[in-house]
């Protein structure tokens, strides 16, 4: 019995190293792509950051429904949302703001990256994500997912309200959330008020009302990440790795 319980322990171990691995590798795989187009290591750190405070806020109420192991999976999965983008043009995916605007032919071309991303899914990443069936369902979802907008004026399906995945509704908002206060090679930084004011008024797509009030309701908690984030960057006691893994010093 001592025996088997050793060994069950060390099976144990080994499963949680195995599975740290993969977590590493996936925010790894996912921060590469982030840099590939200039944006700050910061960009998947940040979107899981705020994916767990919006669906910590959305699940009071809700624990049945949105367990700690679903929303930690939904986290993790968000990492992945631009995977697809590796597959869009050097040239299009870094067009600066000196440029101009996208034009259609370019935006139709940027748009790929949500049907690319789910084929990369299925092909070249199957073997890290197909293990767990709700995770993989998860990072399909937001993959392809989270440009979707409520109105059915997104993209790549145009699905209406409720036909797009709630994963895939939270990572939307809190990825336009982040694009909008972040520089970006095609903008500036946009003071929090000024996002807010832009994400409520339906600036960048409409949003799921019910989710938007739990935007509004954690705003002020994002905008503190992102103020203790930039200062603990500026001071050097923060830096992002080419990964997008947060390096304390």
């Amino acid at each position: 019995m001592k025996k088997k319980t050793i060994l069950s322990r060390k099976a144990n171990i080994l499963a949680e190293r195995l599975q740290k691995t993969k977590d590493d590798m996936i925010d790894g795989f996912a921060g590469l792509v982030e840099s590939r187009n200039r944006e700050s290591g910061a960009h998947v750190y940040n979107i899981k950051y705020d994916t767990q405070v919006i669906l910590d806020e959305y699940s009071r109420g809700r624990e049945g429904e949105f367990t700690p192991e679903i929303k930690r999976l939904i986290v993790k999965a968000s990492a992945l949302h631009d995977i697809g983008k590796i597959a869009v043009p050097e040239g299009i995916l870094n067009k600066p703001k000196s440029a101009g605007r996208f034009t259609p032919e370019e935006f139709t071309e940027m748009k790929k990256h949500t049907t690319a991303g789910v084929k990369i899914l299925n092909t070249n990443f199957r073997p890290l994500v197909k293990d767990d069936p709700f995770f993989y369902k998860f990072c399909m979802e937001i993959c392809e997912g989270h440009h979707e907008r409520w109105d059915g004026k997104g993209y790549p399906r145009g699905l209406v309200g409720t036909q797009i995945p709630f994963c895939a509704q939270v990572v939307s908002i809190v990825d336009v959330y982040d694009a909008l206060v972040s520089w970006r090679c095609y903008k500036d930084p946009i003071p929090h008020e000024k996002a807010v004011e832009m994400i409520n008024n339906n600036e960048c797509g409409a949003f799921n009302p019910e989710l938007l009030d739990v935007f509004n309701r954690v705003a002020g908690k994002l905008q503190e990440h992102y103020i203790v984030l930039e200062k603990a960057q500026a001071d050097g006691g923060l830096e992002f790795d080419e990964f997008g893994n947060a390096i304390m010093k």
